[in-house]
């Protein structure tokens, strides 16, 4: 007992109400068992100190707990970071802890057995025992039970918690199907650890590791307790009411006729009642027709099913979640949907890099798979092909299988044999495999054979120990399924979840639902919004009416553009420069208009032009030799102002637009840089985060120039403020220079130039409508 008294000349003497179980030292107080005992105690006894004149009496709590080796076997180590033993064995904290765990099942705080603690690098690590109504929990059991309650331990104990691994399964020491499990073995003595209020004796432990013969596989009768073969879960036919059975590596999955539902389809759809548990998501559930109707789901219907299952989520680069599922070690299948824009990240994480791990990813707009099974890791990627490009923003399926250390990937609806093996076919699956030394065909010899992941699958990112993410995935994930069983998401609150991570996926809403577009544009949905198309292909908000010049070019193809300029607050319409002096002419003398076609010989008015735009053998601007070129030439332009246009292409990488000026050093351009927009200011640019352009699709380009910053926005969704680019001065930059050419780039086609503001527009096999304003 830790007592002072603040009289050094005075004997203190202490001493324990009568009982069976311990007493205390009268002159150091020391407690000691009176006999050996092998059953767990949790009682109080009274305790007092006397100086003579005075006595002092408390309550001791006294915890006795009798391990075993077999129950030493099931302990589990869990990491608390930045606690301190005296933090730890402190009361509060102490009770606090159990009862924190306590709360994961039907336990008691006094099943919760402290084997022991110890300090370690910026924490402790706490090791522990269950038992449960008098029996040992298996440590497997404890482990799911807490990666799936994490969030709730934390909440309740007010400390960070994490299972520790270490590394005596990492070599896979067990023979054929042995499954290795870390675990503690008892070494002589015990340790002591005393504060202001607490005394623990707990044991002196080393961490060592069991193999034991998992559930799918049993031993022959020429092997005894070798584990050697695999067992048919099906066997013994456990799925009820007509079911098929599937087996799986370590248990089984029943597929239900309909009208039947269940882990082993004994739950019959049509009820006199709702069955606890079928609605999710806080939805209400109500018989209609003697059928479970789901209502008042919080969830959108994209996003969730007719039980109000959440299936998808949203990312945005900056946090993750981790399922608690375990992938098993021989074979599984995984299937899930995504939608992003990203051309990088990582979709799926699980395991330990520094052992056995899978990560599946997206780089470079390519899925891209690495799988290790403890040794080095080996990775794969799909063809670098356009329908191999996932970030077009729009819904995309991959499913993987895994069986005996050979992986194949699949993208939406590819037949995997024709893509891995006939000749010419474009692959939409790839497959890699882990060959084993020779030695390994031997089961009997410990080799990385097995792919042994414990810390559930990470979706969105790969999660680093510092708590970041790692290379965060920016998207959506929907519809995963682990051995065709739904993983569901309803209770993402409770879920173990870094950063941000978002119910639902908020960029493929139904956005034309709400009307964005005039009554005559057609609304398309696209990532994160929407594009309105105009009879004219024009995609803008208002009114799809636009005049148009209208040139020939030299090969007789009738030839389409528009623009305009806003001057203060007067707007001209540049019509055309004809030759027939009888024609309007809006541009003034300064301004010009050129080009290698023709001229219209006649003049038309602008309802003729309208008219002749709704000819279908009308087509906008169509340049396709390389020395193609319009240049447009009004007297002035001033910061700011808004260059617009549109164009379309089957063509990877291509040169769209530059604005060039005093300055040689200050300029604008836009490319197409294999399939994705990319702007430059100056030497540096930028790819703008959009869908890769689609072949034949028209795309709509803002630029906005102001003196501070250039904004560069796609189909008046996609938008880049300097990101990534040096910020200028645009004020004292904008004197006309006549048509130079220092940036770099080739230039095809078309030119087009401002009065004082040059702009350049290079298109090759290019549809363009170019408009300006300012």
């Amino acid at each position: 007992m830790n007592l002072s008294d603040p009289d050094q000349n005075a004997t203190l003497e202490y001493y324990v109400e009568e009982n069976e179980l311990i007493t205390a030292e009268k002159i150091t107080g020391k407690l000691i068992l009176k006999h050996q005992l092998r059953r767990n105690i949790d009682t109080q006894f009274r305790t007092c100190v006397s100086d003579g004149p005075n006595t002092v009496c408390s309550m001791c709590r006294f915890i006795h707990i009798y391990f075993t080796q077999e129950s030493l076997h099931e302990a589990v180590t869990v990491f608390l970071p930045k606690l301190s033993l005296d933090d730890f064995w402190d009361l509060p904290t102490f009770t606090r802890f159990r009862q924190s765990l306590a709360s994961l099942d039907t336990w008691e705080e006094q099943g919760i057995f402290i084997v022991g603690a110890q300090r370690v690098a910026d924490g402790i690590e706490v090791s522990l025992v269950v038992e449960d109504r008098g029996l040992v929990v298996k440590s497997w059991r404890v482990e799911d039970l807490l990666r799936s309650g994490i969030k709730q331990i934390e909440r309740l104990s007010l400390m960070k918690i994490e299972i520790v691994r270490d590394e005596s399964c990492s070599k896979e020491p067990c023979p054929y199907y042995q499954k290795c499990r870390q675990t503690l073995k008892h070494m002589s003595g015990a340790e002591v650890y005393q504060t202001d209020n607490f005394v623990a004796r707990t044991l002196k432990t080393l961490k060592t590791f069991l193999c034991e013969c998992p559930v799918g596989f049993a031993s022959s009768m020429d092997l005894p307790g070798q584990c050697d073969l695999r067992v048919d879960q099906c066997y013994n036919n456990p799925c009820r009411n007509n079911a098929t059975c599937h087996p799986l590596e370590n248990g089984y999955r029943c597929e239900c006729q309909p009208g039947w539902r269940g882990d082993d389809c004994m739950t019959a759809l049509n009820s006199l009642t709702c069955i606890p548990g079928y609605c999710k998501g806080n939805s209400i559930c109500e018989l209609v027709e003697q059928r479970m109707i789901c209502k008042h789901c919080k969830y959108d219907m994209a996003d969730s099913d007719d039980r109000c299952r959440l299936r998808s989520l949203g990312f945005v680069g900056k946090g993750l979640v981790n399922i608690n599922k375990a992938l098993s070690r021989v074979e599984w299948q995984l299937s899930f949907r995504i939608a992003t824009i990203a051309r990088t990240g990582i979709i799926l994480f699980s395991g330990d890099r520094s052992s056995d791990f899978i990560e599946i990813s997206v780089q470079d707009r390519i899925l891209q798979a690495e799988l290790s099974l403890g040794d080095n890791s080996k990775m794969v990627r799909m063809g670098n092909v356009r329908r191999n490009r996932i970030n077009d923003g729009e819904w995309h399926t991959i499913s993987i299988t895994y069986y005996d250390r050979l992986l194949t990937l699949l993208l939406d609806d590819c037949d995997a044999f024709v893509a891995l093996h006939a000749h010419g076919e474009t692959p939409c699956a790839t497959q890699l495999r882990i060959d084993l030394p020779s030695k390994c065909v031997d089961l009997s010899v410990p080799c990385f054979r097995f792919l042994d992941v414990y810390n559930g699958i990470s979706l969105g990112g790969r999660p680093l120990p510092s708590g970041t993410v790692y290379q965060g995935f920016s998207g959506c994930i929907a519809n995963i399924t682990l051995n065709n069983e739904l993983i569901e998401f309803s209770s993402l609150s409770a879920m173990d979840v870094r950063g941000t991570v978002n119910d639902g996926c908020s960029f493929k809403k139904d956005f034309c639902a709400k009307g964005f577009c005039p009554p005559k544009a057609k609304c398309v949905n696209r990532w994160n919004g929407t594009t309105c198309h105009c009879s004219n292909t024009v995609h803008r908000k208002g009114n799809c009416n636009i005049v148009f010049i209208e040139m020939l070019d030299a090969r007789s193809e009738v030839v389409e553009l528009v623009a305009r300029q806003r001057m203060s607050k007067k707007t001209v319409s540049v019509k055309v420069l004809y030759r027939n002096s009888d024609c309007q002419k809006t541009l003034k003398k300064t301004d010009k208009v050129e080009g290698t076609g023709k001229r219209h010989e006649n003049c038309k008015s602008r309802k003729d032009y309208n008219e002749e735009l709704s000819s279908p053998h009308n087509q906008p601007l169509t340049l396709t030799e390389d020395d193609s070129y319009v240049i447009y030439r009004p007297d002035e332009i001033v910061v700011p102002f808004t260059l617009s246009f549109e164009f379309r292409t089957f063509r990877n990488d291509i040169q769209i637009i530059a604005a060039e000026f005093k300055h040689q050093t200050v300029f604008f351009k836009m490319e197409i840089d294999d399939g994705l927009p990319r702007v430059s200011l100056g030497q540096s640019s930028a790819l703008i985060d959009a869908p890769e352009t689609y072949p034949g699709r028209w795309t709509n380009v803002v630029v906005e120039f102001g003196e501070n910053e250039v904004k560069t926005t796609i189909d008046e969704i996609y938008s880049l403020i300097d990101d990534g680019l040096p910020r200028v001065s645009l004020g004292q930059s904008s004197a006309l220079i006549d048509a130079p050419e220092t940036h770099p780039g080739r230039w095809t086609n078309v030119v087009v130039e401002f009065g004082e503001n040059e702009v350049k527009t290079t298109i090759d096999e290019i549809y363009s409508l170019v408009r300006y304003n300012n």
